[in-house]
């Protein structure tokens, strides 16, 4: 084992794919501007949006002509790198668990209401 990071075993087209990602985010913000930060919310929406997309059958971004799965990693290495900056204090809109169980218990009373109505 090695202390070591080994970052030549992150494949080049990987590493091309979010580039190309990322140019194309900095030619319509700026460069970088994504380190300032964003709201997790955010973040994590768009992340879901690109893999749903891919999941059903859209290969590529209609507006970047770019791989969902490269626009899905970068708001991936978003997140990560927030977390890793301890930037949630800002940016981290999440709920609480208490704030979920009860978001939880609305919705599981409004899918029976809409059964009894059915």
């Amino acid at each position: 084992m090695t202390d070591k990071i080994k970052i030549s075993l992150i494949p080049a087209t990987f590493i091309k794919g979010i580039g190309a990602v990322l140019t194309h985010g900095a030619d319509k913000h700026t460069d970088r501007g994504w380190e300032d930060g964003m709201d997790y919310d955010y973040v994590f929406s768009a992340l879901q949006r690109h893999l749903w997309a891919w999941w059903g059958g859209e290969k590529l971004d209609p507006e970047s002509g770019h791989s969902h799965l490269y626009h899905a990693a970068c708001r991936l290495m978003f997140l990560a790198t927030y977390e890793e900056r301890d930037m949630g204090k800002t940016y981290d809109k999440r709920k609480t668990p208490q704030q979920m169980d009860f978001l939880s218990m609305l919705l599981a009373r409004d899918m029976a209401i809409n059964e009894d109505t059915k």
